[in-house]
């Protein structure tokens, strides 16, 4: 009842015993990556319009406050 050690011959072949993805496997977690991708760009791209616009009005506020304060030197 013990544990026997693997083999290299007969039927006992290492390789039979791992434990692998098949191409197709790989395949449909490439196509489900690409999806998801595909769905997530155009949000990343949104978003990173939106924080140049909020970039772009705290500049411009920095710059009235800036301008406003030297008017009443």
């Amino acid at each position: 009842m013990g544990h026997q050690p693997h083999t290299l011959n007969g039927s006992d072949n290492l390789r039979h015993n791992c434990k692998a993805f098949t191409l197709t496997e790989l395949m449909i977690g490439i196509a489900i990556i690409g999806v998801l991708a595909s769905l997530a760009l155009p949000l990343l791209n949104e978003y990173k319009a939106n924080s140049n616009d909020a970039s772009a009005l705290s500049d411009a506020r920095s710059a009235s406050v800036t301008f406003y304060s030297n008017l009443r030197r």
